[in-house]
């Protein structure tokens, strides 16, 4: 990674009041600076863990308007933050509820691609070693991050979709609301990804359950998504339901299209995918002579089915504990060979 500008100013609230008091900074840091390479380092650290990142793409506004401007030698790095100072200053005016901080406007390249990134941090109480001694003060919340966003400016400018990415989530309903006004995100490209994937997995599951009988042939689609999925989200692609519907049925890829279609599942035709939600749709099955057994991902993470391994004299023992056995497979169970008799 390699810092281009950093620049931040300091916003400052009181509860339940409409003042907001602004200390801008005059000019950026000067670079190369270790410890802002620290800084921005443990920042993308917090923000790359976040598991509520959403997808956008810019509407009309001073950001796309101004980064323009930016890139363009227009204007420079201080102008273009003390636009977005002027802007932010006004939605907290407007929401006596929301807090200040430290804005924080930080351009950098990495890979050979060139981003913009804005946060806005706490301070927290903390102790500061300082010429031997300890003492307490304000440190900034590097491990929480207030709000934060990332433009992917390559991206953006070569006019391909979800170069935004940003945090939000359940609690943060009230800080994304004014955020994606100061990002200036347009609505309709907002994609959330976590939603997106939760509801491609249920029309999967739900289409595979409906038309398709035979559960091997289920287990190995609902894989080779998984695996399809997984490869475009390291890659950082795009899912679309058209490239599943293939994946499903490449011979009648309209038919899973149509179901979605006509369905209740409102899915983003192309978003980006997430990680955890797609676990739920592996599905894991496997016979032997006289084994047949198969069972969702779902029931080994909520502890219902138990995988382990152990190793004695060089010898692995693998054992499949099922916690959770179906009503009647259990009465068979017991009436096939009296187990019944010794339960308490």
């Amino acid at each position: 990674m390699q810092l281009t500008n950093l620049i931040f100013h300091e916003l400052i609230t009181q509860q339940h009041s409409s003042t907001v008091e602004v200390i801008p900074r005059e000019d950026v840091l000067p670079l190369p600076n270790d410890k802002a390479d620290r800084l921005v380092i443990q920042a993308r650290q917090s923000y790359n863990k976040d598991s509520g990142v959403a997808y956008a793409d810019f509407g009309h506004g001073w950001f796309p308007d101004c980064l323009s401007q930016l890139i363009n030698d227009e204007i420079d790095f201080v102008s273009f933050s003390e636009s977005g100072l002027s802007d932010l200053e006004g939605r907290i005016s407007r929401e006596p509820l929301t807090t200040g901080g430290h804005l924080f406007f930080i351009q950098y390249e990495e890979d050979n691609t060139r981003y913009m990134m804005t946060l806005l941090l706490k301070d927290i109480d903390g102790f500061v070693i300082d010429d031997q001694n300890i003492s307490e003060g304000h440190i900034l919340n590097l491990e929480k991050l207030h709000f934060a966003a990332r433009i992917n400016i390559d991206r953006w400018l070569n006019q391909e979709t979800g170069y935004i990415s940003f945090l939000k989530g359940s609690k943060r309903k009230e800080v994304s609301d004014y955020f994606k006004g100061f990002l200036c995100i347009n609505e309709d490209s907002f994609n959330d990804p976590k939603r997106n994937t939760d509801l491609l997995v249920e029309a999967i599951k739900e289409y595979c359950n409906e038309n398709i009988q035979n559960d091997t042939e289920k287990s190995e689609i609902r894989n080779r998504i998984t695996d399809e999925i997984r490869r475009r989200v390291e890659n950082q692609e795009s899912v679309t339901v058209t490239a599943v519907a293939a994946l499903i049925s490449p011979e009648e890829p309209e038919r899973f299209t149509s179901f979605v279609n006509a369905s209740a599942y409102d899915i983003q035709a192309e978003f980006r995918a997430d990680l955890n939600a797609i676990r739920k749709l592996t599905r894991y099955a496997g016979r032997t002579k006289d084994i047949n057994i198969s069972f969702e991902a779902e029931a080994m993470e909520e502890g219902r089915v138990k995988f382990t391994e152990t190793t004695k004299d060089g010898v692995v023992t693998s054992t499949l504990t099922i916690f959770d056995i179906p009503d009647k497979l259990l009465e068979e169970l017991r009436n096939n060979t009296g187990s019944s008799n010794n339960v308490n």
